[in-house]
């Protein structure tokens, strides 16, 4: 056996989280517009948190805040103003990232009526991020996901491994019926608690997740995501396809 085969074979590194780092350029899900939900509250901290996606590799960030009528009433209009401001705050400091927006919404009645009126924040001009709630789904879950997609878009579910009355029919029952899965990348952590790290492997073992994101809200959330970077457990990602490379 030639002698350089085996010194490639014994030297050669192991594959880890750094060889999937390589393609994490997008982030479909963050909270980046200052003082519209619980995100940041001031335009500094929210470009504190870009700066920092733009050190770890990013060049393309979805700002996603949310529309839930009970506790953030953010308008279409609000979002767009406040998104602006936003951007040419980024140009003045000469971070060299993309910045798109969109908004995550609560599955609910106020939703419904956005959905009517298609005064709606879409990723990529057709994929709607909801979210439902984290002690019960709403009723009539499945007609959501129907009227969406009748609307003309693509549902994608932010977060599902956080929804913990959900079982694997439920999921199977989700993907079957045209719903996307997002995945935060913090779950893989165990930032959410050990329940939802192993919900979120054993969806990840289905091949169930299409997109993640971080959904970062704040520098203690991106400074786990910057340890996440160097996790072995990153890895796993590595052979998923992503949405997130088609958007």
């Amino acid at each position: 056996m030639p002698i350089q085969f085996l010194l490639d074979f014994f030297l050669k590194k192991p594959k880890t989280s750094a060889d999937f780092h390589l393609s994490l350029r997008r982030d479909i899900h963050a909270h980046l517009i200052p003082g519209v939900d619980d995100g940041p509250k001031t335009m500094e901290e929210s470009l504190g948190l870009i700066q920092r996606f733009q050190n770890i590799g990013f060049s393309h960030l979805t700002a996603t805040s949310h529309i839930y009528q009970q506790y953030y009433p953010n308008k279409k209009g609000q979002l767009i103003d406040a998104f602006i401001e936003l951007k040419k705050a980024v140009t003045a400091y000469d971070l060299e990232i993309e910045i798109d927006l969109s908004a995550e919404y609560f599955l609910d009645d106020h939703f419904k009526q956005l959905l009517t009126d298609k005064e709606l924040l879409p990723i990529a001009n057709d994929y709607l991020l909801v979210e439902m709630p984290f002690v019960a789904p709403p009723p009539n879950v499945y007609e959501y996901f129907f009227d969406i997609q009748i609307s003309g878009y693509k549902p994608i579910l932010a977060h599902p491994e956080r929804y913990m009355y959900l079982t694997a029919d439920d999921y199977e029952k989700l993907v079957n019926v045209g719903c996307q899965f997002q995945l935060n990348l913090l779950s893989l952590t165990g930032y959410y608690g050990k329940p939802i790290e192993q919900r979120a492997f054993t969806l990840l073992e289905k091949g169930w997740f299409h997109a993640f994101g971080s959904d970062i809200h704040n520098q203690h959330q991106m400074q786990a995501l910057e340890k996440l970077l160097s996790d072995p457990k990153l890895a796993i990602l590595k052979d998923q396809h992503w949405l997130n490379e088609f958007l």
